[in-house]
């Protein structure tokens, strides 16, 4: 039932990641959930979502999208992180520290 659970929790990531990382992990983030959703291209996917939409519903699309992603709304304000094994690849979305 996609979008109809709130999978949102508050959580300290800084002790979690280091958990993650003494237990041998590989850590990648934490992002803001904006940056995160823009590195996987959510401005294309509101493009193609609104594409040949009535302009009531473009406008909706785009909403959502900045509620999402916004510096005001939840951009910010919710956090990404990844925890994967050693060996895994660089997860889409996270960039390399340094």
């Amino acid at each position: 039932d996609l979008g109809d659970a709130d999978l949102t929790s508050h959580v300290d990531f800084v002790p979690l990641a280091l958990a993650a990382k003494s237990a041998g992990a590989q850590v990648f983030g934490p992002e803001n959930q904006g940056t995160f959703l823009a590195r996987l291209g959510i401005g294309v996917r509101t493009a193609q979502l609104a594409r040949g939409k009535h302009a009531a519903k473009a406008a909706e699309i785009a909403a959502a999208t900045r509620r999402l992603t916004a510096p005001d709304g939840m951009g910010l304000l919710l956090k990404v992180l990844c925890i994967a094994h050693p060996s895994a690849p660089l997860p889409d979305g996270f960039v390399h520290d340094g």
